[in-house]
């Protein structure tokens, strides 16, 4: 009984015949509205399977058949960071959602959550059989928003208790622990050269520059280009000066052979200055 069912019976004297008929017919309008919701779950399901199968179609196309030459940098990290979010959503620390609508509304809206599951896994597989391994480590190291040590070690354990494609999780296991291997010398490096020069910093991350780029028109600014190159993607302007800048206009003005011996210089310097901080950071802790 509702309070607003309480509220007619007291007011009626507590006798409750209209109050059983109000009940029977709230009753009836929550069936409706369970029925209601059901239906519009199965419908978002049926759209977000459909949406999942589209994407994975994709990455798998990405993962496989792409050249090793153009997977690298920027679209290494985009595969990855969408991978990495789907295993995080689907066998991870963010699969509440998934494990909150009963197995009947999975079923009957069509959602196969295992398949979706081996999907990604063969996509990792793949990944770390191909020249593309050391690419997408990195990226994935990269990743601050669904990739972390212990997240992967979680997944890996639902992956192993509900038997998702078991003869390729020896692989999967030595992928990820190549990454956490990674992801811990990178979580050391950056603890070591937190204070680097201002010419080796990104003037767009704050970070220390590993790929180099020089922006056009300005006097010596050097960009991460995974950054930059990220930025032309959505805004193609210069983000310091606003003038017009397109990807392949900042690519040109880098492969001109002045430009390229000083990325070139620049990146010998850092890596100079890294084995100094190296060699102190030894001495210090002997």
């Amino acid at each position: 009984m509702t309070l607003k069912s309480m509220n007619a019976s007291f007011v009626q004297g507590g006798d409750g015949g209209d109050v059983e008929s109000e009940t029977q017919e709230e009753n009836a309008d929550e069936g409706q509205s369970r029925e209601t919701s059901r239906e519009g779950r199965i419908q978002s399901l049926q759209g977000h399977m459909a949406f999942a199968n589209q994407v994975l179609v994709l990455l798998s196309t990405l993962c496989q058949e792409i050249p090793n030459s153009l997977l690298q940098g920027l679209v290494a990290c985009q595969v990855a960071y969408a991978l990495d979010y789907f295993l995080t959503q689907l066998a991870g620390p963010r699969m509440e959602g998934i494990s909150s609508v009963p197995v009947e509304v999975l079923k009957e809206a069509g959602f196969d959550h295992r398949g979706i599951v081996e999907k990604l896994v063969r996509c990792y597989v793949g990944i770390a059989s191909s020249g593309r391994r050391d690419a997408f480590t990195e990226a994935i190291c990269t990743d601050g928003h669904y990739y972390s040590p212990e997240s992967f070690r979680q997944i890996f354990r639902f992956l192993e208790a509900k038997a998702v494609c078991p003869d390729l999780l020896p692989k999967l296991k030595g992928f990820f622990s190549d990454i956490e291997k990674s992801f811990a010398e990178r979580k050391r490096d950056d603890e070591l050269f937190n204070d680097p020069p201002n010419e080796f910093v990104c003037q767009i991350t704050y970070e220390l520059l590993k790929e180099p780029l020089r922006l056009p028109g300005m006097d010596d600014c050097w960009v991460e280009s995974q950054a930059i190159l990220h930025h032309l993607l959505f805004d193609e302007t210069n983000p310091f000066n606003r003038q017009v800048l397109t990807s392949s206009d900042l690519l040109k003005f880098n492969y001109q052979p002045e430009n390229a011996a000083a990325a070139k210089t620049l990146v010998e310097n850092i890596e100079t200055w890294k084995e100094e901080k190296r060699k102190e950071s030894t001495e210090k802790n002997s």
